[in-house]
């Protein structure tokens, strides 16, 4: 949990959102 903690709160926080949002619609898309 920190860590992903520090993924959203450090520096590119719009660019982070959006791979992870990208990496979450492929997992839906896959299964």
């Amino acid at each position: 949990v920190e860590a992903i903690y520090q993924l959203f709160s450090s520096e590119g926080v719009k660019m982070k959102k959006i791979i992870a949002l990208l990496a979450i619609v492929a997992l839906i898309a896959t299964t």
